[in-house]
């Protein structure tokens, strides 16, 4: 009965049912050699694709973080850091010194979410500081009156 079996099964399968002739892989074989030259080839030429083609991406001025600056901050009284308003203005006013410099917009992080004008300067990206919780970037007086 196994026998019967055997030659069904081969017969109808044309071969080895398990493994289809393509799969077959000897390494003396000259086509397994120029198939595993060709598949090298196919690796070498696409590593030096993306390597061509990422030098070729343009990449928008002071748009990619170069480096980040971690501020510090201690508070001198018993209040704490937030705890008082002349505490708050100090550190606001330790900001401004880099905000406010006319070359800060020279090495900022530039902000390309909204389209300017040809002749227009692109503004900074807002840093990212819990001082916005304090001094707003634009102040609307109709919203603060209805909340």
């Amino acid at each position: 009965i196994s026998f019967l079996l055997q030659v069904l099964v081969f017969r109808k399968a044309e071969g080895s049912p398990f493994t289809t002739p393509q799969n077959e892989y000897d390494v003396s074989d000259e086509r397994s050699i120029q198939y595993d030259s060709l598949r090298l080839a196919k690796d070498d030429v696409k590593a030096i694709r993306a390597a061509t083609n990422k030098g070729a991406e343009t990449v928008l001025k002071q748009s990619e973080l170069s480096d980040i600056a971690y501020w510090v901050f201690e508070g001198e009284d018993d209040v704490g850091l937030f705890g008082s308003a002349a505490n708050i203005q100090g550190m606001k006013d330790a900001y401004d010194v880099f905000y406010e410099d006319k070359a800060f917009v020279d090495w900022c992080l530039l902000d390309y979410r909204e389209e300017v004008a040809v002749n227009e300067t692109r503004g900074c990206v807002p840093p990212l500081t819990p001082l916005t919780m304090y001094y707003a970037s634009e102040w609307d007086s109709e919203m603060v009156a209805t909340a």
